[in-house]
């Protein structure tokens, strides 16, 4: 997924306030379990959100990305990390809470598999543990995210200058691809890159039942903690 723009990740979402999610989603997690002390981020990319969820919790990520993963392993050595898909790992212990952040469920991008991924969860988490997943745009925002999202993003530290830019398409009813184009300059040249995101929308519906087939009490959060809508779910 982020084979060619990994290493520039991190700067290219230095404008999101992943502390702040982190607080919020802290505060979801002890609404549901507050004595919740284990907790594993599924699709954790470079670990951005960890960064502070571990002040909180005994943390474990996942994700299918090795690249992002190397990131992460690097900048938290005392973490855990797994390199397996979200609808698949079988780890050799269990948690109090689990996240699922940023949109990556939509990445799954069918309802066979979104339905694997929260059996997934649900079967890694302790009686009593609490599931939180941020999806993707849902299919009625699809026309408005696309409006008042701007189609280029330049970024820039002390080494480079980085501009994205991005085309999206809709299709095959709910299935959304971003179309990225990368130049990344440091002074002495310049690296450009591509790649294409398919992303599912997947509907409130799709979000609770796959929640609660694999036997978990479900509950939909509209606002979420950026706007998109948060899927809770507790186990019993």
């Amino acid at each position: 997924m982020y084979a060619k723009s990994a290493a520039w990740y991190d700067l290219l979402h230095t404008d999101k306030d992943y502390q702040g999610e982190a607080r919020a989603v802290v505060e979801v997690i002890r609404e549901h379990n507050p004595d919740a002390r284990t907790l594993l981020d599924v699709a954790c990319g470079t670990g951005a959100h960890l960064e502070f969820l571990r002040t909180d919790f005994e943390c474990h990520g996942v994700d299918l990305d090795g690249g992002l993963l190397a990131i992460a392993k690097q900048r938290f050595p005392e973490v855990v990390f797994t390199e397996s898909d979200m609808t698949e790992y079988r780890l050799d212990t269990t948690f109090d809470a689990i996240t699922c952040l940023f949109s990556a469920i939509g990445y799954v991008k069918t309802n066979d598999r979104l339905e694997a991924a929260i059996d997934t969860m649900a079967r890694h988490l302790n009686p009593g543990g609490v599931i939180v997943v941020e999806p993707w745009i849902l299919p009625e925002n699809w026309e408005a995210w696309v409006a008042r999202t701007s189609r280029y993003h330049v970024v820039e530290n002390d080494v480079l200058t980085i501009t994205r830019v991005r085309a999206t398409r809709r299709y095959g009813g709910n299935m959304t691809d971003l179309i990225m184009h990368y130049a990344a300059t440091d002074e002495k040249e310049i690296v450009a890159a591509d790649e294409v995101h398919e992303v599912r929308m997947f509907t409130v519906e799709e979000l609770l039942g796959a929640a609660e087939d694999a036997g978990l009490n479900a509950k939909w959060d509209p606002e979420g903690i950026t706007g998109r809508g948060l899927l809770i779910g507790v186990k019993n």
